[in-house]
């Protein structure tokens, strides 16, 4: 939660609210962290909650073919969450 409450913060320090910005949470735990992020960022926020279904031994020479969830939260920027999504899955 106090990292949400900080990259809220710092968006609005740099004066970026009028920009489209994606959020991507890795971590292992979701309703939390999906709460935190829809209660805490602000509307200009995508939301990406993403899990990696392997742990760092499995995926130490690459993810390739390795399962891995995800839920479009909150992407108002449909192709930005697509690019992440197609970025990932090329690692």
């Amino acid at each position: 939660e106090a990292m949400v409450r900080r990259v809220a913060t710092t968006l609005t320090e740099l004066n970026l609210l009028d920009h489209r910005t994606l959020v991507v949470d890795v971590c292992s735990v979701k309703v939390h962290a999906k709460t935190c992020m829809l209660a805490l960022l602000p509307p200009c926020c995508d939301i990406l909650c993403t899990h990696p279904m392997f742990g760092p031994q499995s995926g130490q020479h690459g993810w390739s073919g390795l399962p891995f969830v995800f839920e479009r939260v909150r992407c108002v920027d449909a192709p930005s969450c697509e690019e992440f999504l197609a970025w990932w899955t090329e690692q």
